[in-house]
């Protein structure tokens, strides 16, 4: 899945998970409309990209709940509360 950060919090969601799993360089995050369309079609098309990052986010996914090695629980938390607190807001 592309994403590119806006207000929508679905959107930022999927953006916020990126960034805990340390997504940003792998081409997943857009800088614009153009660029997610651009990097939109690309995964679509591109069978072997799209297998590369589905890797990347299989192996990067306990980041979210704070396992493995890389992974920093308390800083997960936190971030889950701070998006948590700005949906409400």
């Amino acid at each position: 899945m592309v994403t590119y950060p806006s207000g929508q919090s679905v959107i930022r969601l999927c953006y916020g998970f990126y960034k805990v799993m340390g997504m940003e360089g792998e081409g997943v995050v857009a800088e614009g409309v153009e660029d997610y369309v651009e990097k939109a079609v690309r995964f679509g098309v591109d069978g072997e990209e799209r297998e590369r990052v589905k890797g990347i986010v299989k192996e990067r996914m306990g980041r979210l709940w704070g396992e493995g090695e890389e992974s920093d629980a308390a800083r997960v938390v936190q971030e889950w509360e701070g998006m948590f607190e700005s949906v409400v807001k």
